[in-house]
């Protein structure tokens, strides 16, 4: 296990489209690694389908107070989630699922 009793939480901002192909990498790629995840494991901004132009995001993103409390909460959620895995203390080793599970030279 390459991360053992760490959360992530993202924030994505960007087109529609980008979102949740961020939102879906960030989860999957993070997830392999070992991470563990709050409810509602990101904040994400879009101000639509046809909206790519950043500028415009990073601006919207700066004057929103929604945006700001929802990214608060967030924070809350991971240390919330933290403290539970400190508490619990998971074990060790994790057994492998999938593919992964096999190992070259140990046939079945």
């Amino acid at each position: 296990m390459l991360i053992r009793d760490k959360v992530a939480g993202f924030l994505i901002t960007g087109g529609q489209d980008n979102v949740q192909a961020v939102a879906g990498s960030m989860l999957g790629f993070f997830a392999e690694i070992g991470c563990v995840f709050p409810p509602f494991p990101y904040v994400a901004h879009s101000r639509g389908w046809s909206a790519e132009d950043m500028e415009n995001n990073v601006a919207a993103v700066r004057a929103s107070e929604e945006l700001r409390e929802g990214t608060r909460a967030l924070v809350e959620r991971c240390i919330d989630m933290a403290r539970r895995l400190q508490e619990s203390r998971l074990p060790a080793t994790v057994a492998r699922g999938g593919r992964k599970a096999h190992r070259p030279g140990r046939e079945r």
